[in-house]
Formats: C-alpha cells, structure tokens, sequence
C-alpha cells in the first residue's frame, strides 16, 4: 500500500500576485481538515485540491525541498549568486551589507555553523 499526500494550492488575492502550494505530508494527513479550516478562517481562498499518491512520495516533496534549502545547509555562501536586489533586502534586513559580511567570512551556512559552535 503507498503512501498519499495532500497538496492544497492557494490564491491570496484575485489578481493572484500571491500563491502558495501547501503540502501535507503523509504521516501528517489528518491534519488536512485543519489546515483546511485555518487557511479559511484567514481568507485564504484555496484554488485547488489534489492528491499525489505513490509509495516514494515522501521522497519526491524531499526532494522538492531540497533544491530550497541545499544554498543555506552545504553550499558556500562565497559560490551564492546573490542578486542586487536581494543584497539590499540583506542590508535592510541586517544593516549590513552583503559584500563587506561576506568578504569577512561572516556568513556560514548550516553545517559551517553547526561545526563551529557546537550546535
């Protein structure tokens, strides 16, 4: 028997400038009518429901993911491609700017961090 996961896709305005895509993984599926109710309580429209089945779904949202959040656990921050705009979203964030932190080897990814401070 494979495992199933839900996938509610959502619309935030009617002009759809903001979406999401929600996955609900497949030991967490009970847990749809929540977020379900939830996401309607926030006027949140959801567009479409579906369900991806199979016995490797688990590792197809993994997967997904990964692509997400390889750039801030293994890679180098130096070997980032780090636009204009995202560095002045950095600076406003840190106050900092991105060159000058990174220059300074001020800037680690996760696995760098955890080595470091013992975390």
């Amino acid at each position: 028997m494979g495992s199933s996961s839900s996938t509610l896709k959502l619309s935030g305005d009617v002009d759809n400038t903001n979406r999401a895509l929600v996955f609900v993984k497949p030991h967490a599926i009970k847990a749809i009518p929540f977020v379900r109710d939830f996401l309607i309580e926030k006027e949140i429209t959801i567009v479409k429901e579906m369900t991806r089945e199979g016995p490797n779904i688990e590792e197809s949202i993994d997967s997904h993911y990964k692509t997400l959040y390889e750039p801030a656990m293994v890679k180098e921050p130096k070997t980032l491609q780090v636009s204009e705009e995202t560095k002045e979203k950095f600076k406003n964030a840190f106050g900092e700017d991105w060159d000058t932190v990174l220059e300074q080897d001020r800037v680690k990814n996760a696995l760098k961090f955890k080595e470091l401070y013992n975390y």
